[in-house]
């Protein structure tokens, strides 16, 4: 797909792109949970993280963007059907072991079981 961002391209140590999930939230809206899948769509990650964390919580930019966003599989939680962005989160690989951070959902989002 032109435009696609591989997962391998997106983080160095991850060699094979995991499978999409998908489960309803409230309200029975339907979001999938996936790698980023193109520039657009981690564009509107880094975005997301940037509000809730500088924006919202005042962390500095320098602490959010720490340089280790390269070899992390940056995850992002959409609405089933193309929809809207609600939700990101990257990995960080140390071996065998996944360390799940960054964890961001915009505040209208919030409390719905993202």
């Amino acid at each position: 797909m032109a435009g696609r961002i591989h997962a391998a391209a997106i983080c160095d140590a991850c060699a094979v792109e995991p499978a999409p999930s998908s489960r309803p939230v409230a309200g029975g809206t339907r979001i999938e949970i996936r790698p980023a899948r193109d520039a657009a769509e981690l564009a509107a990650a880094l975005a997301l993280r940037h509000e809730v964390f500088c924006v919202e919580q005042g962390v500095s930019v320098a602490d959010e963007v720490d340089g280790r966003d390269r070899e992390a599989l940056q995850l992002v939680a959409v609405r089933e059907g193309g929809g809207a962005l609600v939700g990101t989160c990257r990995l960080l690989f140390d071996g065998d072991t996944a360390k799940l951070g960054r964890m961001a959902v915009p505040a209208a989002a919030r409390g719905a079981g993202i």
